[in-house]
């Protein structure tokens, strides 16, 4: 009987495959159909896969493989044999899958600033056509393209929202489909406003040396930037100054205030929103006090007009007040009260003794109360009952001056000769006891001629007595006006012969000097200067000389131009 051998054909085929299922892949065979089919052998090759072979169902004009994923697309071959010869064929097979949507990349929760733009972004994968939907809650999106726009390049997906807005803040859905399925994914879009202030600060006024603390709260602390001034220059933590902003409380805190810190504190809290600025008013205050107190004790001269003052200090507005033995004194009268500048004054006019006594002065404001006071006594001032008087000493006696004085006690006495301050020693013998002084002078000898003076003393004043102490026959000295007569004399005692000589500084003066006469007639020797001239001041000593020795007596002669 003969035969005909096996004729194949195949068509490539396209396939769209649903995920999980299969499909059956026809390849159909031509006529003449295989007439012997027991010893046939079928198989198909698939070049991509080395030779893979598959599950054949052989009917009389077709060959079927099952196809079950994208994996078996590539190009099959089908060989088909009998006794009588063999054929063969090939096609190229593509499988489509059909997927649902899935979210490769979800969008994260995100926070931005009113103003700004948002950008939500997602990758989605899935079979195409995609339906691609953005909602806010559930409810879709309104068409505003200047504020919503979406746009899709490379599977990405992208949301963006222009100029954000506080109303923009939500829950923001992608929903996304296509013919075997649908997705949705959501994220949380936090719109940061600039921060206001919701409880701001209150002004402050505290005693120097207390702690400031500044506080207020925000609304608002993602990004946020604090700055503090005071007077427009700027505050920087320090050790002193402490700032602070934790769980959106600002803070600033100074441990011990003094006036420099008074002033307008501003905190000014801001981020890329925005910002805002509240402010408060700082005063340090200075409690009363004394930068210059009253003296203990005060003394004042009796009938004078006296003052007690004093500097007090403190915060305004400060308020004074004086007290005589705790009673308030009162302007008017005797007494003037005053108050400026810093200086407290009372002034009291011609005092007497009942005026002494105790004196406060109280100041006081708003931060406390100071006092100070002092003990016055009204003292009288000294005078001389008895003066010095006039003194013509005997060489080799004691000479005594004395003076008698009254005033309020306790004095100083003290005595001078020409000026220069005596103490008791062997020459001088100062005496004082009650309103008596006296001073001995052991013994006079002529260099002992001269002014003495004795000063009383006490707290309100002073008062001095003078006296000129002679030796007898003595030189008195003398001023003059210049071109004016003058004589200087003295009277000797001694046995004769005397003889006389006139020295001037130190140098003895001729007999032939016209302007100069030199004199000695009954025991009185002179020498006179018809017109005196300025040469002719100094310093004359008149020496005299007889057999039982010398003596001289001193004088100074005073030119007034």
């Amino acid at each position: 009987m003969g035969g005909v051998k096996p004729q194949c054909h195949v068509e490539s085929r396209l396939l769209s495959m649903l995920p999980v299922s299969s499909q059956v892949l026809q390849l159909p065979k031509e006529t003449p159909l295989v007439a012997n089919l027991a010893h046939q052998q079928a198989f198909l090759e698939k070049e991509d896969y080395q030779n893979i072979r598959h599950s054949l169902n052989i009917t009389d004009t077709q060959i079927v493989e099952e196809v079950h994923t994208s994996n078996d697309s590539g190009e099959y071959s089908c060989e088909a044999s009998n006794q009588h010869g063999s054929d063969k064929c090939s096609a190229s097979l593509t499988v489509t899958e059909h997927l649902p949507p899935v979210f490769i990349s979800k969008p994260e929760s995100q926070a931005v600033y009113v103003g700004k733009k948002a950008l939500i972004q997602c990758v989605i994968g899935g079979s195409t056509p995609l339906n691609v939907g953005w909602l806010k809650g559930d409810q879709s999106l309104p068409e505003v393209p200047e504020h919503y726009h979406s746009s899709c390049e490379n599977n990405e997906h992208t949301l963006e929202i222009s100029n954000v807005g506080a109303t923009d803040q939500g829950l923001y859905v992608c929903r996304v489909s296509n013919s075997v399925g649908m997705a949705e994914c959501s994220m949380e879009l936090r719109v940061i406003e600039k921060p206001n202030f919701v409880k701001p600060m209150c002004p402050v006024a505290l005693v120097i040396g207390a702690p400031l603390h500044l506080e207020c709260q925000v609304d608002e602390d993602t990004g946020v930037i604090v700055n503090w001034t005071r007077d427009g220059k700027k505050i920087h933590q320090s050790p002193d100054c402490k700032l602070s902003f934790e769980k959106k409380t600002v803070s600033l805190d100074i441990l011990k205030s003094t006036l420099k810190d008074c002033g307008t504190y501003k905190c000014t809290v801001k981020n890329e929103a925005g910002s805002s600025t509240c402010s408060s008013e700082v005063q340090v205050q200075e409690p009363p006090g004394f930068a210059k107190r009253l003296e203990s004790v005060t003394v004042w001269k009796q009938g004078s007009n006296v003052q007690l003052q004093c500097i007090v200090r403190g915060s305004p507005e400060l308020r004074t007040s004086w007290l005589y033995n705790n009673s308030v004194l009162h302007a008017g009268d005797r007494y003037a009260i005053s108050l400026k500048d810093g200086i407290a004054a009372l002034e009291i006019r011609d005092v007497t003794f009942s005026d002494s006594g105790n004196y406060s002065c109280e100041v006081l404001n708003n931060c406390g109360y100071e006092s100070c006071s002092t003990k016055a006594v009204v003292k009288e001032p000294p005078y001389f009952r008895k003066d010095l008087a006039s003194v013509e000493a005997v060489r080799g006696l004691v000479a005594v001056l004395d003076c008698e004085f009254g005033g309020s006690e306790p004095f100083k006495v003290t005595w001078k000769k020409n000026k220069k301050p005596l103490t008791s020693d062997k020459k001088y013998r100062i005496i004082s006891q009650d309103f008596l002084s006296s001073l001995e002078i052991h013994p006079f000898e002529s260099l002992d001629a001269g002014e003495y003076e004795c000063t009383i003393s006490n707290d309100v004043g002073s008062m001095t007595s003078k006296s000129v102490v002679r030796q007898k026959g003595q030189i008195e000295s003398a001023t003059v006006v210049l071109g004016k007569a003058v004589k200087l004399q003295g009277t000797l005692k001694g046995s004769a012969p005397i003889s006389i000589k006139w020295i001037k500084d130190s140098e003895l003066i001729r007999e032939e000097d016209p302007n100069i006469k030199m004199t000695f007639e009954d025991n009185i020797a002179s020498i006179s200067f018809p017109s005196v001239e300025i040469k002719h001041s100094g310093r004359y000593t008149c020496l005299a000389i007889n057999e039982a020795g010398q003596q001289k007596c001193e004088a100074v002669l005073t030119i007034q131009g």
